[in-house]
């Protein structure tokens, strides 16, 4: 072969070479990028895997876990979940979930072992007073008693023998219900006539006289089955204690009446009409105090007009943050607008403090009022982060929930401590409060900022810490906004206890009827719930109110002032007869 047929060849060969390498390159490229894809995907999925394990991890703790606080440094699943794993219905993800707490249990009681054992709790304590069996607290002495005395035999059983009796007898005291006791009232009117102008004499000599019967004190439902007592028993078992009027029915039957359940809906009907006045009275004066706590919660209506009865209605509640004037203002409405809110509260300039609904925050709405938003809900968040993350101790997410909740718990006791010097001690004022909180709270509030926000590009990954963040960043001045007012606490416990104690009534009555029959659960509730933040009798103070607007029936209800009728408005001696009246257990000494 010559040289020329060789260079011819050897550039031929070259040439399939470039074109193989530019392929080579080309697919490597192809290659390359389809790596990058691949390892953005696995990214994402990793995301999509840890966000799903820790929603598992949350899910699991909300529904087998213990609800309390002083285990979250210990584990994220607690040891009663331990047990569902011996019924072996649990998912994979689940058995997964188990064997880390396990792993995590099994260190925490090695740990624990080491530890010393803590004092045996003195089930006998000093303060208890002796002569109830057993060590056990006496009943309030003022109480009567009925005794019930048994003497030894008089001869020994075993040899015949007279007993001596050593005057040291063994008492124990216990409190027994009897069966309720209902009373069937015979109204008796008597006649009569005056001799001197009732009686006549027409043109046929017969007599006519002019008959005069007795009158009666009107009851709430004129000739009706029932007296006030028995309607308002059944109010207070309704709307507070959460019987329905099927359950009540049979409670009445069970003492021998035999009343309908339509009596008892047509009963509280009439009286949630004609006490919504006093109800009303409640919101005036709700809206008449410095600061007012608000919430809203979900209610099942039937009938109304143009929705099915499977949508959610609404439950508003605002409540007095004065400490000495506590009460509860409840209104139905089918929206959770902000325009049902406005209506409410009106030009209210006060303080408010609820959660970060956008109903109580809309610019459009121009409200008054200067809104503080609830730490609890702030906690809430972090808390829920920290049991469903299931962070290592010592790891970045461990240590950045650790330090956000310990600072806002270092708040709430500021706020506890000066609040029982003001109001329990008395050995600061109201301003003195105010100054000496916020100088103490501020510093930890700028420390949660600056935390907070040093972190926040370090969590970015991680949805439940984020969520927490971000709630904090998006409104963080309105969290202090409760340091301007003494009557306010860190957070809206006040009204959400309201609303837990409604949820009772909720839960077991299930759904109103109508749209007037949640209107008159709002009126009632109104009335129940303030009545009960005053330790009332409710029986006696429902029946008293039920007598009171019977009498104001014929008056014009503007002439009326229903103010009156509210628990702090009481005469003295009318609050003390509708008092809660029990047997006390005598507290330890102070």
């Amino acid at each position: 072969m010559s040289k020329e047929e060789e260079i011819t060849r050897l550039k031929m060969r070259v040439t399939e070479l470039e074109k193989q390498k530019a392929k080579d390159e080309k697919a490597f490229r192809k290659l390359t990028e389809e790596n990058a894809t691949l390892k953005e995907d696995v990214e994402v999925l990793t995301r999509v895997v840890r966000s799903g394990e820790e929603k598992l991890r949350l899910e699991l703790f909300l529904k087998f876990g213990s609800s309390s606080e002083k285990y979250r440094k210990m584990f994220n699943i607690p040891a009663e979940l331990l047990l569902k794993a011996q019924e072996g219905n649990l998912s994979a993800e689940e058995e997964k979930v188990i064997e880390e707490a396990k792993d995590r249990l099994k260190q925490a009681e090695q740990k624990a072992a080491g530890d010393k054992p803590k004092a045996s709790r003195n089930r006998n304590p000093e303060h208890r007073n002796r002569g109830n069996g057993g060590g056990r607290q006496t009943f309030d002495p003022s109480y009567p008693r009925e005794k019930q005395e048994f003497k030894v035999a008089d001869k020994c059983a075993k040899c015949g023998t007279t007993l001596v009796d050593i005057n040291n007898a063994d008492i124990h005291e216990y409190i027994d219900l009897l069966e309720n006791n209902l009373s069937i009232i015979q109204q008796i009117k008597n006649k009569g006539y005056c001799p001197c102008c009732g009686e006549r004499h027409d043109e046929n000599g017969a007599i006519h006289r002019d008959i005069i019967t007795a009158s009666a004190p009107e009851r709430f439902i004129p000739g009706g089955l029932a007296g006030d007592s028995l309607i308002a028993a059944s109010i207070v078992d309704k709307f507070l204690c959460g019987l329905s009027v099927t359950r009540i029915s049979k409670r009445f039957r069970n003492l021998g009446v035999d009343l309908s359940e339509q009596n008892f809906s047509n009963w509280h009907m009439r009286a949630g009409s004609e006490l919504n006045p006093i109800a009303d009275a409640i919101k005036d004066f709700i809206l008449s105090q410095k600061a007012v706590n608000a919430d809203e919660t979900r209610v099942q209506v039937l009938d109304e007009p143009g929705r099915k009865d499977t949508l959610d209605s609404w439950m508003w509640v605002i409540c007095s943050a004065t400490p000495d004037k506590p009460a509860a203002y409840f209104q139905y409405d089918v929206s959770r607008s902000s325009d049902v809110f406005k209506e409410i509260v009106g030009n209210y300039s006060g303080f408010l403090q609820a959660d970060c609904y956008v109903g109580y925050q809309t610019k459009r709405q121009n409200y008054q009022f200067t809104l503080a938003l609830c730490l609890a809900h702030l906690r809430r968040k972090f808390i829920n982060a920290q049991k469903a993350g299931a962070y290592q101790e010592g790891s970045p997410g461990y240590i950045t929930l650790d330090r956000i909740i310990t600072t806002i718990g270092k708040i709430y006791k500021i706020d506890s401590k000066y609040r029982t010097l003001w109001l329990d001690d008395k050995l600061i004022t109201e301003q003195q409060f105010i100054r000496t909180r916020k100088e103490e709270s501020i510093p930890l509030f700028e420390k949660l900022s600056k935390w907070i926000r040093g972190r926040y590009d370090l969590h970015r990954d991680d949805e439940f810490i984020m969520e927490g963040m971000d709630y904090y960043l998006n409104s963080e001045l309105m969290f202090r906004s409760y340091l301007d007012c003494a009557n306010l606490n860190p957070d809206n416990s006040r009204v959400e206890r309201t609303i837990r104690t409604f949820s009772t009534v909720r839960m077991n009555v299930l759904f109103a009827g109508s749209p007037a029959g949640a209107n008159t659960l709002a009126t009632l509730e109104t009335i129940l719930q303030t009545a009960n933040l005053w330790d009332l009798n409710l029986h006696r103070y429902i029946t008293y109110l039920l007598k009171e607007v019977t009498k104001l029936r014929s008056l014009k209800a503007s002439s009326v002032d229903y103010s009156q009728f509210l628990p702090w408005n009481l005469t003295s001696q009318l609050r003390q007869e509708l008092d809660v009246h029990s047997i006390s257990i005598k507290k330890k000494p102070v």
